[in-house]
């Protein structure tokens, strides 16, 4: 019988511990969902954002175009002064068209390579960068500007790294001939600094242009480890790469760092939407063990022991008294009651054993008497009476 109980102890066992393996892969199988989704998710904000970004470009380049049309004026003025030779005249109507409108930065270059920017700076020759003297006519140019990499004087115009829309105005003469160009430039972002606008609209994130994407990049591609980097660290580093029609652009991009608190309320709903029934699922069944161990198993051993002592001779041994389970109760309640009746039996039998005793001695000692008195007659039986 222990035996018995023993096996159904270690069946319990393994039923518990084969649960708690489903129970662990189950749980594997929804945190790679959850990582799933996160991934899905940071994807879909990634392509929110890029929307974002071309819309933004795009509404640039239309407002730096209508900006153009405000040059109309200038151009006149700057032709007549070119005309007649006029240079600091030049510099003061540049100045003023660097006043008046809104661009970041202004160069006029003459027909004779002669130059003047927004600053007042004056060149008597003036080279152009290879990809800005390719740039057509009238054509907005969204273009990454390499500081370092500009010729003597262009540098004043596009002061750092960074992304300018750049258009290139032809100016010219009464009788139709070319007198010169005007570069009108707007910076846009400058490399590892805040974007103003791109921050405003994305409200409190932090949006930045930069030349290779962050290492977070590689994230992507894993699921797993995006998930562990999210949980881990207050902010995510989203890479968008710059479009296609953003000039020399090949490698740069903007940089949203994106607070990880909606990431990780994402996984949380999702992990918690598996962990919550398992929980309670653990704990019903944790109690489920305690109750089988506590309430049946236990007992139900202690009276496989209670049996091996009363087969050893121990009569007097009984299960104790205690908090078991109905079903376990009544049994011990009746084993004890059937051994407390085999105990009454037992000294009743003793007590009518006893009884027995007595009578047979009694009645031994009757017929011992008997037995004497018969055989004194029978004695005397024999004598002759003498008178």
């Amino acid at each position: 019988m222990k035996r018995a109980f023993n096996s159904l102890m270690v069946r319990l066992r393994l039923i518990f511990i084969l649960l708690l393996v489903l129970m662990g892969i189950l749980l594997a199988y929804q945190i790679n969902t959850a990582a799933r989704l996160l991934s899905h998710e940071v994807g879909e904000q990634q392509k929110a954002l890029a929307r974002t970004l071309n819309t933004w470009l795009m509404d640039e380049a239309r407002y730096h175009m209508a900006l153009v049309k405000g040059v109309q004026p200038y151009k006149q003025l700057l032709a007549s002064r070119l005309e007649a030779g006029q240079k600091e005249r030049v510099q003061a109507v540049v100045r003023q068209l660097h006043q008046g409108l809104p661009f970041s930065g202004v160069m006029l270059i003459s027909d004779s390579g002669e130059g003047w920017d927004h600053g007042g700076h004056y060149y008597a020759q003036l080279s152009w960068p290879d990809w800005l003297k390719d740039q057509p006519l009238k054509h907005i140019s969204l273009r990454l500007v390499d500081h370092e990499g500009l010729p003597a004087g262009w540098k004043k115009l596009f002061p750092f790294d960074g992304l300018y829309s750049i258009v290139k105005v032809p100016i010219y003469f009464a009788v139709g001939e070319e007198a010169g160009l005007l570069v009108l430039v707007r910076q846009l972002a400058i490399v590892n600094q805040r974007v103003s606008y791109l921050s405003n609209i994305m409200q409190e994130v932090w949006v930045g242009l930069a030349l290779q994407p962050p290492h977070e990049v590689s994230l992507l591609a894993s699921p797993r480890q995006l998930l562990f980097y999210v949980m881990n660290h207050p902010v995510l580093r989203i890479w968008v790469p710059t479009p296609s029609f953003v000039r020399s652009g090949e490698g740069a991009g903007f940089v949203w760092h994106q607070p990880t608190t909606f990431f990780q309320e994402v996984v949380r709903g999702a992990l918690m939407s598996v962990l919550l029934p398992f929980a309670i699922f653990f704990i019903a069944l944790a109690g489920l063990f305690w109750y089988l161990s506590t309430q049946v198993v236990q007992p139900l051993q202690k009276l496989a022991q209670l049996f091996k002592r009363l087969r050893e001779g121990r009569r007097g041994e009984r299960m104790p008294a205690g908090r078991y389970a109905e079903e376990v109760a009544y049994v011990v309640e009746q084993t004890n009651h059937m051994l407390d009746r085999l105990d009454e039996r037992e000294r009743a039998l003793q007590a009518l054993n006893n009884s027995l005793e007595q009578q047979v001695k009694q009645r031994t000692y009757q017929l011992e008497k008997a037995n004497q008195r018969l055989g004194e007659l029978a004695y005397w039986g024999e004598q002759p009476f003498a008178f």
